[in-house]
């Protein structure tokens, strides 16, 4: 808006293809109500960019993301991954149930991307599809980083953190009919998969109130669902505990 109030053109970028767009959400820096900044790290945290986080369906089940913000010093729109994104593999090219989300719930959004997982799969009933992990990188100065990694189950409506000790070491099998998500153990240098490390079940919490499964300790509770584990001699071995289960998981809101 100009001085006299009238309203002209300040910039224009151009977005990536798509069929639609699914979501457009800003990041917001400022000062959290009862925060202990100073004024001066405020006025600092104002000069940071505003980004636009633009989720684009491109296809029946894929989606990219595209950011745009206004550079002071060029005076002008950019978006830094349309260029990257229109080739025949976008940068950001994932399944289309993934949107770009502060996963961290540092103030910034991290673009989510699909990272093999071996061995792994979901299945229901006669149908088997192959399972993926979900890598969150956050765009900073012109280059990913990868924040997190995550096995996002929406058919349970959770998701578990992969560290360092579960990256590379674990296969995965997921019955959505049974809501039963098993951890095993898998060889890098064979290929193969091992022992049972440990177990994830989602249950109706009236199931639950009525008949506990005795060999199940539970990890998280809802209004409607109880989520339950149970770790295997194996498992133990791998310094895998409660504690450690619950640290790692989390809803999907």
């Amino acid at each position: 808006m100009n001085d006299d109030f009238t309203i002209s053109l300040a910039g224009n970028v151009e977005l990536t293809p798509a069929v639609s767009i699914s979501s457009i959400k800003a990041e917001e820096h400022s000062q959290k109500e009862n925060s202990k900044e100073s004024i001066s790290d405020l006025k600092n945290a104002q000069k940071e960019l505003t980004r636009v986080f633009i989720d684009s369906v491109i296809s029946d089940t894929e989606m990219i993301t595209d950011i745009v913000y206004w550079d002071k010093q060029e005076n002008m729109l950019i978006s830094p991954l349309t260029a990257a994104n229109s080739t025949d593999t976008p940068v950001t090219l994932r399944s289309s149930k993934l949107s770009s989300f502060d996963i961290d719930k540092d103030g910034q959004f991290e673009v989510p991307l699909k990272k093999i997982l071996p061995n792994s799969y979901s299945k229901s009933g006669e149908t088997e599809e192959a399972l993926f992990l979900t890598a969150w990188y956050q765009f900073k100065n012109g280059n990913f980083t990868e924040k997190t990694k995550k096995l996002m189950l929406y058919s349970s409506s959770y998701m578990f953190t992969f560290d360092e000790n579960l990256s590379s070491s674990v296969s995965v099998t997921n019955d959505i009919s049974e809501r039963v998500c098993i951890f095993y153990k898998y060889d890098e240098k064979t290929k193969k998969t091992g022992n049972e490390l440990f177990r994830i079940a989602t249950i109706p919490a009236s199931d639950w109130q009525h008949r506990p499964k005795n060999d199940y300790s539970v990890i998280y509770e809802s209004d409607s669902l109880v989520y339950v584990c149970k770790i295997t001699v194996a498992g133990e071995n791998m310094k895998i505990t409660e504690d450690y289960l619950k640290s790692n998981f989390s809803v999907i809101e």
